[in-house]
Order: structure tokens, then C-alpha cells, then sequence
């Protein structure tokens, strides 16, 4: 997985985001809260707006919806409003299917649980989009028979130092205390390591601003540029280093990738050469 690409997912509980100011920070993609549940209605209050705003400034687009529904006829009355709400848009990458721990939800099996997953995913590929599922490591490993769903794009969640997904996952979230321009609070950070339509995730070469560990240069004390600026952003996502994220190392951004190699047993330099960024960008 040596190209990776840096990303956000939003809700209206992001507020107003300044998407320029994310594009500059070095995000490469965001996917979007469309809505919840089983009704249009419950469309997310800021997804017109951040679709909007995400797509001007240039990011990769995809695009989740939350689920409540306990059936397989529920998760098809949830895709249906999902296509509702994001009908006439264009995504770069998938559209997800959100599942999590209601109470409901937790109660059923796991061969019910998938079921749900499967009809929503197929009627949103049969409205010409292209299918995933969003669920923690633990629900996909333990709560789904994620073996079934090998037709669907994966996005994991784990807020760890590394992901132990036992599906084959497109995207890992890592962090949901992200610190990124443009965004008052914390926002979730993910790694998107497969391109939709992509044969498999050893993605060797650098596209749309994907990260290839070969091409990247040794940042130390007085770097500066942009690969400094996503470099401040990825221990910020990392290790909450609290950077700046101005693409200028100085001290503080030194004592940070001080602290990053001595937490993952790396030399500790304070330079991020090919087994730093091997290591960020990979685990």
C-alpha cells in the first residue's frame, strides 16, 4: 500500500466548512453525509452545500447515508431515499451504507445484518452508483459475514495505530480527532488506499495526488512546501500534535516527528525520511 491518499468525512456537525482552505491542507477527497434513515426528509442539513463546496475545490466526492432499519425491505426504503437525496450528483467514489451499534441494529443477527447491508448496496448499484459499507473493524469482523460482501467497496473504522480489518478495505478511518484548515473542531480522518474500479489494494504508482513513499522528499528542521504541509497534517491526525499546518518545520513540528518514531520504535531523528513516511503513511 505504498500510495495513499488523505482524506475527511463530514456532517452537518462540521458546520460550515471553508473547502479551500481544506484543498490547501492537502485533503484529497471527503465523503459526505447525504442523510439518515428511511425518508428524503432527513437529508443532511449542510450536504448541498459541502458537495458543492468539496467539488469546487477540487477533492475526490463520495457520499454516506446513516441507517436505523432493522429489515431487509427497510434497507431498500433507506437506499431509495439515499437516491432521492443524491440524485443528479457526480461521485468520484462510492456511495456507504453507514451501519452501527443502535440498539435495534445490535440485536440482530449477523446474517440479518448483512442481508440489510446487501439490499441496500445492490439498489444503490442498480440506481448507477457505486456500492460500500461503512462499519467499524470490530462489526465488520465480528457483527457482519463480511465474506459475503466481497461485491461491495469496505470502509473500516478503527481509531488505532494500524487497521485489523479482516475484509479487503478500500478506506481506513483512522482518527475521529482530526485537526484540519478550514474545519472549527474535530473532524474524522481516513486513508482511501483503492481507487474505485482499482484490481487490487497494492496501488504502486501516484495518481490524483496519491502519495508514492519513493517520490517523497526527507523533511527535517527549515523544510518547507507542500509535502511539509501534509506532513504537519498527518501527525496531527496521527498523534493530536496540535501543528500548525503552514508547510514550514519548525521546532514544534520536529518534536512532533520526535514523538511519532519513538510511539512506533523508528529512529529517533526528528527527520521523516523513507522509514517515517513509510510508517505514517502505511499503518
Amino acid at each position: 500500500m505504498s500510495t495513499i491518499y488523505r482524506g475527511i468525512d463530514v456532517s452537518k456537525w462540521q458546520g460550515s466548512i471553508d473547502w479551500d482552505k481544506v484543498a490547501a491542507a492537502g485533503i484529497q477527497f471527503a465523503f459526505i453525509r447525504a442523510g439518515y434513515g428511511s425518508s428524503a426528509s432527513q437529508k443532511d442539513s449542510k450536504f448541498e452545500a459541502n458537495y458543492k463546496g468539496a467539488k469546487a475545490a477540487g477533492l475526490m466526492v463520495g457520499a454516506y447515508w446513516y441507517s436505523y432499519t432493522t429489515t431487509k425491505a427497510g434497507g431498500q426504503k433507506e437506499a431509495a431515499a439515499c437516491l432521492e437525496v443524491i440524485a443528479g450528483k457526480s461521485f468520484d467514489l462510492p456511495v456507504y451504507f453507514d451501519q452501527e451499534y443502535e440498539k435495534s441494529i445490535v440485536a440482530l443477527s449477523n446474517s440479518t445484518r448483512t442481508t440489510i447491508c446487501k439490499a441496500f448496496c445492490d439498489a444503490i448499484q442498480a440506481g448507477g452508483y457505486t456500492p460500500g459499507i461503512y462499519a467499524s473493524t470490530d462489526w465488520i469482523n465480528n457483527k457482519l459475514n463480511y465474506t459475503e460482501l466481497t461485491d461491495y467497496s469496505i470502509w473500516a473504522a478503527q481509531y488505532a495505530s494500524s487497521c485489523t480489518c479482516k475484509a479487503d478495505y478500500d478506506i481506513w478511518q483512522y482518527s475521529s480527532k482530526g485537526s484540519v484548515s478550514g474545519i472549527s473542531g474535530n473532524v474524522d480522518m481516513d486513508y482511501l488506499y483503492n481507487l474505485p474500479g482499482s484490481a487490487s489494494t497494492e496501488t504502486t504508482t501516484t495518481t490524483e495526488g496519491g502519495f508514492d513513499v519513493a517520490t517523497l522528499s526527507t523533511i527535517k528542521s527549515g523544510s518547507t512546501g507542500a509535502q511539509a504541509k501534509s506532513l504537519q497534517s498527518l501527525l496531527n491526525g496521527k498523534n493530536d500534535a496540535g501543528l500548525t499546518v503552514d508547510g514550514i518545520i519548525g521546532t514544534k513540528s520536529v518534536a512532533a516527528i520526535k514523538s511519532y518514531q519513538t510511539a512506533q520504535g523508528l529512529t529517533v531523528d526528528g527527520i521523516c525520511g523513507v522509514n517515517t513516511w513509510t510508517s505514517i503513511l502505511t499503518k
